[in-house]
């Protein structure tokens, strides 16, 4: 099996950014929804209603299209039922992976040490048979591209991690309270350990807490030190 990125957890990374990022967010959620549309021409209303066990047509696409503009591709488990006819089921993207993509690998969790695995041959219904199952797998263009699709955003990962990471280091500031570049400085000699961590806790019952944002860092120094700037 192909590492897909990293440790095998690129796609892993690609969902954390966009559960991070609200702006990437928004932005994935507004162009599934365009792609998806409204409506559906040209399908039986049978399966417009029901497309397999799961899905009606409207939200199987949608899943295939939001796992394409998260991962710049998609996946599908066909099902062929007694008469050979296939029935096509989205699969979560992000859980497969491949060698050569004449089979595939489905699993739950690829992080763990020992892995449970699904294999799938490749979409293909010369090959198939009553009952049996392959992996339908798109993915889009890209010159260059080797095993596995890169999203379209994929030169703005840097940005899209700043945003969530910035909006990460707010939110635990508010959280503690505390604010870099606040600084209180006390002029009186160190004191003891004891005295130390109960003007610490006296300080911080009226400074720290989301609202009291912007708590202190203390500092004590003798007399005649010299104040930071």
């Amino acid at each position: 099996i192909y590492s897909y990125g990293e440790d095998n957890k690129f796609p892993d990374q690609l969902l954390y950014l966009m559960n991070k990022s609200a702006t990437h967010n928004a932005i994935i959620n507004q162009k599934a929804l365009y792609i998806n549309g409204s409506g559906v021409n040209g399908v039986p209303q049978q399966l417009v209603e029901k497309w397999n066990k799961h899905d009606s047509f409207m939200e199987f696409r949608d899943k295939c299209i939001r796992d394409g503009r998260i991962f710049g591709g998609f996946a599908c488990e066909v099902l062929y039922d007694r008469l050979n006819k296939p029935h096509f089921y989205h699969v979560d993207f992000a859980k497969i992976r491949t060698l050569d993509h004449s089979k595939y690998f489905y699993s739950d969790d690829w992080s763990k040490q020992k892995v449970d695995v699904q294999e799938y041959d490749a979409f293909d219904p010369a090959k198939s048979t009553p009952f049996s199952k392959q992996i339908f797998y798109f993915r889009e263009y890209r010159s260059g591209l080797d095993v596995y699709p890169l999203p379209e955003y994929y030169p703005a990962l840097n940005y899209i991690d700043i945003e969530a990471r910035i909006s990460n280091f707010h939110l635990n500031n508010i959280a503690s309270g505390f604010t870099a570049g606040t600084l209180v400085q006390l002029f009186k000699g160190e004191p003891s350990p004891e005295e130390a961590r109960a003007f610490k806790r006296k300080f911080a019952a009226n400074a720290q807490g989301d609202s009291n944002g912007g708590a202190v860092l203390i500092q004590f120094n003798e007399p005649n030190e010299t104040p930071a700037a």
